[in-house]
């Protein structure tokens, strides 16, 4: 069995219901050892966990089941890693689309697009509100970007109530949604006006790197610790009080 990272994707819950998974990328998933040695990794792209389920679906009948469990990840060190993260994801989706079936392929072609295009909403109501005529669209528009803006505000509540903030740090992240949206989205559009053909593996920190800055850790308690239980929180109840800490 291989595992790579996971980190909670609420929206991957459907994935279950489709024959092929979406994107691998920024989740995790679980094969088995044979299939893992037959399809193999050697194949030319700069997606290599989607591009793997994508051709698993395509030459086997795969079952995709969620498991409810914890894997260990880490985020991109900087901004400008996270963004050139995001760029190559968007790359390989796009170029390795053609693996999926003809009805699926604008089903993730909608999502790249409407992930990295999605802050220039408010721009077009602005510009049409310009154009004569235009108000029953301008209406339909602001109701749209209305609802999915208040999606937008659900998945972070969610996210914050799944990595235990303390309620009084809520309306910071709330406010700072926007933002994040923003730049996560600076790298999609990146990735889709201007593809990148070449792998660029996201540098991480190394394990005494994060033992050295957090002072809850001491010198080996990354390798040590099981996965059972939270690493820096003696319960997996306990509100943590920090903004930028996971």
């Amino acid at each position: 069995m291989r595992c790579s990272e996971s980190v909670d994707q609420f929206e991957q819950r459907a994935f279950r219901r489709l024959s092929y998974p979406l994107y691998a990328w920024g989740g995790g998933f679980a094969i088995r050892h044979e299939l893992e040695d037959e399809l193999t990794w050697d194949v030319a792209t700069i997606t290599e966990d989607t591009n793997l389920i994508w051709r698993a679906a395509d030459r086997f009948d795969l079952e995709y089941r969620l498991v409810d469990a914890r894997f260990r990840n880490q985020a991109p060190p900087s901004l400008k890693a996270m963004i050139k993260q995001r760029r190559r994801w968007m790359s390989g989706t796009l170029k390795d689309n053609h693996i999926l079936p003809l009805l699926y392929q604008p089903l993730t072609l909608t999502r790249v697009v409407s992930w990295g295009f999605s802050p220039a909403i408010p721009l077009l109501i602005i510009g049409a509100s310009f154009v004569p005529g235009a108000t029953v669209s301008i209406q339909f528009f602001e109701l749209i970007s209305t609802a999915l803006l208040v999606v937008l505000f659900i998945y972070m509540l969610f996210g914050l109530w799944a990595y235990r903030k303390h309620p009084l740090l809520w309306p910071v992240f709330l406010i700072l949604t926007p933002l994040a949206v923003v730049l996560h989205a600076i790298g999609a559009a990146w990735g889709v006006l201007s593809p990148i053909e070449e792998f660029e593996v996201t540098e991480k920190v190394a394990p005494e790197t994060v033992e050295d800055v957090n002072p809850e850790l001491s010198e080996g308690a990354i390798a040590a610790h099981d996965g059972e239980d939270r690493l820096v929180r003696d319960s997996a109840d306990e509100f943590d009080t920090e903004l930028f800490r996971d």
